[in-house]
């Protein structure tokens, strides 16, 4: 069985923190008009949400997860932060300054390679702790 996204997060830490495929309306609320050369296209994409709870606050951020087109042909990616979005001129801005193009949006979950350098993302944003063990991981007792 493959893993979709929202397995990543640990049963236990799930009333913390959630990964998931954002929704429209997420999308919306970072809707701007973006123009300029981007740094690379973006294919089969998706914007991702996660959010840390708190016991004061949550915090969401979403994230552009798919593979690149042009500099690292087939490559997964997952962006920084996204700051904006203009589905129009398909274009994607992060909080680095990050301004990428988007290619084709893909349908559905994201694929197992995209899922699986999510978690990697995740692991180097410091969240390790927080996931479950990755498909075909023995763990220890």
């Amino acid at each position: 069985m493959r893993e979709r996204l929202g397995d990543i997060v640990a049963a236990d830490w799930r009333s913390r923190m959630s990964l998931a495929l954002a929704t429209e309306e997420d999308i919306e609320t970072i809707g701007v008009r973006l123009f300029g050369e981007s740094d690379d296209v973006v294919e089969d994409w998706h914007i991702v949400r996660l959010t840390v709870h708190s016991d004061r606050a949550s915090d969401r951020s979403l994230r552009l997860l798919g593979r690149y087109s042009r500099g690292a042909p087939q490559a997964p990616f997952v962006s920084s932060d996204v700051v904006g979005i203009d589905l129009d001129a398909a274009f994607v801005l992060t909080t680095t300054g990050g301004l990428y193009g988007l290619g084709r949006r893909a349908d559905g979950e994201p694929s197992e390679v995209a899922v699986a350098h999510m978690r990697h993302a995740m692991v180097d944003w410091g969240f390790g702790r927080c996931l479950s063990p990755a498909p075909g991981t023995e763990v220890g007792p």
